[in-house]
């Protein structure tokens, strides 16, 4: 089911979308998203993945996000028949998203960009954006926490026109790439643990292929 959200500074709608299947099977992926996140941090060890970052050392603190450029969660959780039921919905949220939602053509091609986030409290997301048209997150088990969303183009607080999602286990949030937002949240006593993408299309007005790294990026649709 679809919740429309106010429009933001962006040029594209916010849209929320809930599965039961998390909850039903909670445990087990909480379980299997740690073990993707750590197989993924030791195979990438020593990289540079993000300029950012610059080199990627795996110190037994598992933090797979930023990695984000070099692997895609769905390749990485294979064959898991829980992260296989997680891609179906997301590929069916996004598909009735980018066609119903933003208008594009049922016929445009989605590619995407996935990967999972487990976060203690001590790196849980500041104020960030992406550079892809559209980005959107599944909470596995986001804990007690809100994602501020800034109406502003420049991630400055804009009273009135600001918005918060209240995470919870199933709750998918797919819109615009380049609006700020952030995490907050009191405490977490382990992990927070969400799956986040990034979505590409051909309808973009600014699509070209060197958009797609080859390396993490995945045809959805």
């Amino acid at each position: 089911m679809a919740q429309v959200l106010p429009s933001a500074c962006c040029h594209h709608p916010q849209n929320i979308y809930h599965t039961p299947y998390i909850e039903e099977h909670f445990d087990e992926i909480v379980k299997e998203s740690i073990a993707v996140s750590e197989k993924v941090c030791k195979l990438y060890d020593g990289i540079v993945a993000d300029d950012r970052k610059g080199v990627y050392k795996f110190t037994g603190d598992i933090n797979s996000t930023w990695l984000y450029p070099v692997y895609n969660v769905f390749a990485a959780s294979s064959p898991s028949k829980h992260f296989y039921e997680i891609y179906r919905f997301i590929s069916e949220s996004v598909k009735h998203y980018i066609t119903e939602i933003v208008g594009y053509y049922p016929t445009c091609q989605i590619w995407i960009q996935a990967w999972i986030n487990v976060h203690t409290h001590e790196n849980l997301l500041k104020r960030h954006t992406h550079k892809f048209p559209f980005h959107g997150y599944l909470s596995i088990d986001p804990k007690d926490s809100t994602t501020f969303f800034y109406y502003n183009s420049t991630g400055t607080p804009s009273p009135g026109k600001d918005f918060r999602i209240q995470n919870a286990p199933g709750k998918l949030y797919i819109g615009p790439g380049h609006q700020f937002h952030e995490v907050l949240c009191d405490k977490v006593d382990d992990y927070r643990i969400t799956l986040a993408f990034n979505l590409i299309t051909s309808d973009d007005s600014d699509f070209n292929y060197n958009m797609i790294d080859g390396s993490s990026f995945i045809p959805l649709l």
